[in-house]
């Protein structure tokens, strides 16, 4: 330690003399830079000099942090989807999306999921004819309705996603079997229905259920991949 050297900040002894003005500086006062130890008036002067103090380059290299992160998210981010345009209705590349159902229809309105949109117009239920339900307790119930694919490529009503539901919010299937008997349906089954674009495919849906049941809605999927659904009031709109 050289004789009387002191830190020029603080007065403490002290061995280190700063790189450029040769003053002493203790550990706790001292910069490290490239170039050895400095006092703090020599190093902000050298950072100056190279375009701003050590503080104003922390800022600055975080903020481009920052910007380089939020560059990121964007480019990482998935493209927004094209509208099809009138080749991909035509050529039947029309991409199948959820489409958001309709709200509260009833009977004789519109009500579309996914490729599909139904329209119901008749629900009745009724003693059942000898041998024809499953059970004596049971009562089967039919429902005439419209289904038309309004999409640019076919389309798939499957069965197995359609219900009457209860004030419970219990649900019941349609009933193939039977569904497949009505004369109107042409022996057409319900368990896997192609229904091309455009085109409109009248059906009477076919459900055995317990006597005691008495269904408010009907609700239907455009297709088994279909997330939402949507529910159709067995009352017409007054």
């Amino acid at each position: 330690m050289d004789p009387g050297l002191v830190c020029a900040k603080d007065g403490v002894e002290t061995r280190l003399r700063c790189a450029d003005c040769d003053r002493g500086i203790c550990p706790t006062c001292l910069v490290a830079t490239p170039v050895g130890y400095k006092c703090a008036g020599c190093a902000g002067a050298q950072a100056r000099r190279r375009g701003g103090s050590p503080r104003l380059a922390v800022g600055m290299l975080a903020g481009g942090a920052v910007v380089l992160v939020l560059l990121g998210v964007v480019l990482t981010r998935s493209p927004a989807p094209k509208a099809p345009t009138a080749a991909d209705v035509v050529a039947g590349r029309t991409p199948v999306t959820d489409a958001p159902p309709t709200r509260e229809p009833m009977m004789g309105e519109e009500a579309r999921d996914g490729q599909l949109t139904f329209v119901v117009q008749e629900f009745s239920c009724g003693a059942q004819e000898d041998g024809t339900a499953r059970s004596a307790a049971d009562k089967l119930c039919r429902l005439t309705m419209t289904i038309t694919n309004t999409s640019g490529s076919p389309a798939m009503f499957l069965g197995q996603f359609q219900y009457l539901v209860d004030a419970a919010s219990r649900t019941y299937g349609a009933d193939d079997q039977l569904t497949l008997a009505v004369p109107e349906n042409g022996n057409r089954s319900i368990t896997e229905l192609n229904v091309n674009p455009q085109i409109v495919v009248p059906l009477v849906l076919v459900f055995d259920i317990p006597a005691s049941v008495d269904p408010t809605e009907a609700q239907f999927k455009g297709t088994g991949r279909s997330r939402q659904g949507v529910d159709v009031r067995l009352q017409r709109r007054s």
